[in-house]
């Protein structure tokens, strides 16, 4: 089994909380953040991920994102039971 495939679909479940962009920032942020071996500076993550999004479009959604902790709970209790 391919772990890129399996980490893939896991992200999938966390697609409701984000709009399409944000989305596809959100799988590139995990990804460069799984990929990158050394010290997480968001130069290193942004290098370390596949997302052709942009750097600043990177750094945007971090800094200015909406993050609901209640959803994300929420998420990762109810989608988790269906593994």
């Amino acid at each position: 089994m391919n772990i890129i495939s399996s980490i893939n679909d896991l992200l999938t479940f966390f697609q409701p909380l984000f709009n399409s962009q944000g989305y596809v920032l959100f799988c590139g942020f995990i990804m460069g953040i799984l990929c990158q071996p050394k010290r997480k500076t968001i130069t290193g993550i942004y290098l370390a991920s596949p997302s052709k999004k942009k750097y600043w479009s990177m750094v945007k959604f971090l800094s200015r994102g909406k993050w609901n902790p209640d959803d994300l709970a929420k998420t990762l209790t109810t989608d988790s039971k269906t593994l």
